[in-house]
């Protein structure tokens, strides 16, 4: 990620992570290897889930009612 055409994506992590990890983080960043995968194929599994209330219930909360 230290190339000029992977600039843009290394932008990303440095200003998500750099403010919560400090400047260590981009040496951090430099010392791992990635791993591009090109792949000829993509698969994904979707399953819907029921909607849940933004409140929760006093069960949910471990209280009696």
């Amino acid at each position: 990620m230290q190339t000029e055409e992977n600039a843009g994506l290394r932008r990303v992590p440095l200003d998500l992570y750099t403010p919560l990890y400090g400047a260590a983080w981009e040496e951090f960043l430099d010392a791992n290897v990635r791993v591009r995968i090109d792949a000829d194929r993509m698969f994904t599994f979707h399953v819907e889930r029921p909607a849940r209330s933004l409140r929760a219930s006093k069960a949910d909360l471990g209280q009696a009612e």
